[in-house]
């Protein structure tokens, strides 16, 4: 397929393809962060008067914050750890365009022989997203201080 390969779409297919795949993969974890919510809490809310957006911000996202950033962690191992699009579609993309760290690990280890390579080179994208992931528990510790506060 020539519109696959020419370098201009092929980073917009796979970062789709993995799109479609997120939503089912996170409705679970935040439906049953809504549901853990106690009835009670909404119902205070209302007898103070908070509805609509309000409701929302004020009660609904801070008490979702676990399961948040519970997917926002998700999301970022997914997203490093995403090989299928960019092997089956573009194998790698012209001139590495789609080449996501899995897919590098792959190529450098069975297409280029080199398996040396391959296990510092894991180690080092396990370390990148363990620190981005604590990145991420900062932030939201960060932000959940600041709404206490």
């Amino acid at each position: 397929m020539p519109w696959l390969v020419s370098g201009k779409l092929d980073e917009g297919i796979c970062i789709h393809s993995y799109n479609l795949a997120v939503p089912g993969l996170q409705h679970g974890p935040h439906a049953g962060g809504l549901q853990s919510i106690p009835s009670v809490i909404h119902d205070a809310a209302r007898v103070d008067g908070c509805t609509g957006v309000s409701h929302f911000t004020r009660i609904v996202v801070p008490l979702m914050r676990p399961t948040i950033l519970f997917c926002f962690v998700l999301s970022t191992i997914g997203v490093v750890n995403l090989f299928y699009p960019g092997i089956y579609l573009t194998g790698g993309g012209p001139l590495y365009s789609s080449e996501t760290p899995s897919v590098f690990l792959y190529n450098y280890a069975f297409q280029y022989g080199n398996l040396g390579l391959r296990r510092p080179a894991g180690i080092i994208i396990f370390v990148i997203t363990a620190v981005v992931a604590w990145m991420q528990f900062r932030v939201f510790k960060r932000g959940a201080q600041a709404e206490e506060g």
